[in-house]
């Protein structure tokens, strides 16, 4: 009896030692990448003294595992830790979700009720149909033709009657289904991604003192990112330039972020992070190569690592650069849905001076633009994205900003102003053929006409080109060059020149091409 006593107080003691407990657990924060996010998450939970299994549930199922730490309070061992699916779990809904569903309810009843009436209805059309059958056999033995008037009008007024009614019972079912309707395109939109919580974390942990103990978990997730947006606002060519950076976050892990902290990181952690290897390069007879004479077969280190990268970030959404990382920490608490909605954030906003002149390239079109040059462009900590433009508060349009942009100033259109007029003609065109010579010589001259319509005086660079030659045997030579700067690898030239409120200036250029005049030329 006393050794059934024992093993049954110690199968209890087994029992409780390791009995679960669920600890609720909530994300306080994300570090988001461009692809993926690490989440940050903290639990609490009454220990009395001894071994325990606690239970994390609703985690979604695009935790990466290998990714998972965890880190306690004191007094608290951590045994072991794993991760499984929950298939326990049942969905929950948040307010809204609720909201929809509930309403989804109240119409398939009101429906049911609306489909009582319509049968109603249509039992009382049958009951009038068989009295109007019985009144006239009756008319047949003799009833009266006023009886049979009065009858007829009455059962015509019952009958139209009842038809009102089905048709108004009809267009209320009608407008019930086109609610239903949306409802469930709008609950299947929000809840579109809810299995994905059906992952649990399971600890075993020793409490060396009974107590609150405290737990901060956290792991990377890959359904989630975020990408730049920027408007860029001029009031005017003599005020400074307005960057607001915006960020457009999603994420579609089926859990809500509910009121959490947000930095945005720059880097990539889930992209390949090995550097490249160069493999030895081998020259032989036979063998395919490519059109630049590399072999065709070629070996590479494909495996995938993970870092990520840690470190202290300034408040209000101040960049904060390291080495190889750009990081923002957002001010106030963010809420990001896990159905995949994106959600802009604001994340900084910026004055920077700019130099605007007009900009111009006949040769493509005769189109004049606004350009606004930013100096130290590179301090703005830019990450290359779409860029709404705006001029004193009229949109302009769209450009892309490119963090790889190398020059010191960097250009941003301002848009079409039609108020100077381009004009570009080409002026002479002449083949000279020497005949003491193998040398043909193509001249060439072209002329530049800009008008200033505004009410105002204005600057205006304008751009055009001469060919250049590759080969020895053809020669390019600039006859004609006035007050243009010349870049001679590119063949570059530049004008930049003043006019007054409707002035009118000229500008040409001319070049010369000499060649063997057995071959003919092309300009690409």
């Amino acid at each position: 009896m006393k050794k059934i006593t024992s093993l049954l107080l110690f199968l209890f003691f087994v029992a409780t030692m390791f009995a679960q407990k669920e600890m609720p657990c909530t994300i306080t924060n994300a570090d988001l990448y461009l692809s993926g996010a690490e989440l940050y998450a903290k639990g609490a939970i009454s220990l009395e003294k001894g071994t325990h299994t606690l239970v994390v549930k609703n985690i979604t199922a695009c935790m990466m595992q290998n990714t998972l730490k965890v880190k306690t309070s004191q007094g608290v061992n951590l045994l072991s830790i794993n991760t499984m699916i929950d298939h326990t779990s049942s969905t929950t809904y948040n307010e809204k979700e609720q909201k929809l569903i509930d309403r989804e309810k109240e119409i398939a009843k009101e429906k049911k009720m609306l489909t009582i009436d319509q049968t109603t209805l249509t039992e009382e059309m049958q009951i009038i149909d068989l009295h109007i059958r019985n009144n006239s056999e009756k008319s047949e033995k003799g009833q009266s033709l006023e009886d049979i008037k009065t009858l007829i009008s009455y059962y015509s007024n019952q009958r139209k009657e009842i038809r009102l009614k089905k048709y108004n019972i009809e267009q209320k079912i009608s407008v019930l289904d086109k609610e239903l309707e949306k409802i469930r395109l709008q609950l299947a939109e929000e809840t579109a991604y809810k299995n994905r919580n059906n992952m649990q974390i399971e600890m075993i942990v020793e409490a060396t003192a009974p107590g609150s103990k405290q737990f901060e978990i956290s792991y990377f997730v890959n359904n989630c990112g975020w990408n730049p947006l920027y408007d860029i606002k001029a009031d005017s060519k003599e005020k400074p330039i307005t960057f607001v950076y915006k960020a457009n976050v999603w994420q579609t892990t089926g859990t809500d972020w509910d009121n959490i902290a947000i930095s945005l990181k720059s880097s990539q952690p889930s992209q390949n992070q090995n550097r490249p290897i160069l493999s030895p390069q081998y020259v032989d007879f036979g063998g395919s190569y490519d059109r630049f004479g590399n072999g065709i077969s070629m070996s590479e280190s494909t495996r995938n690592s993970l870092e990520l990268s840690q470190g202290t970030y300034a408040l209000n959404a101040a960049a904060v650069q390291s080495d190889i990382n750009i990081s923002y920490d957002i001010p106030g608490k963010q809420t990001i849905k896990g159905s995949g909605k994106p959600s802009v954030i604001h994340v900084s906003k910026q004055e920077v001076n700019g130099r605007f002149v007009y900009h111009t390239v006949p040769k493509v079109n005769e189109k004049v633009f606004l350009i606004a040059y930013i100096p130290q462009w590179q301090n703005l900590n830019l990450i290359s994205g779409n860029a709404s433009v705006y001029l004193s508060d009229a949109y302009i349009g769209e450009i892309y900003l490119n963090e790889k942009f190398t020059a010191t100033e960097y250009p941003v259109s301002f848009g079409e102003d039609k108020r100077i007029v381009v004009k570009r003609m080409r002026e002479q065109y002449n083949v000279i053929e020497n005949k003491l010579s193998n040398e043909k010589r193509v001249q060439t001259e072209y002329k530049i006409i800009v008008r200033n319509q505004l009410k105002t005086d204005m600057n205006i660079e304008v751009l055009d080109q001469i060919p250049i030659s590759n080969q020895n045997t053809i020669k390019v030579i600039l006859t004609k060059q006035g007050d243009a700067e010349l870049t001679e690898n590119i063949g570059l030239l530049k004008w930049n020149i003043s006019l007054k409120a409707g002035e009118t200036k000229e500008m040409g250029f001319g070049y010369e091409i000499r060649h063997p005049k057995e071959k003919n030329i092309q300009i690409k």
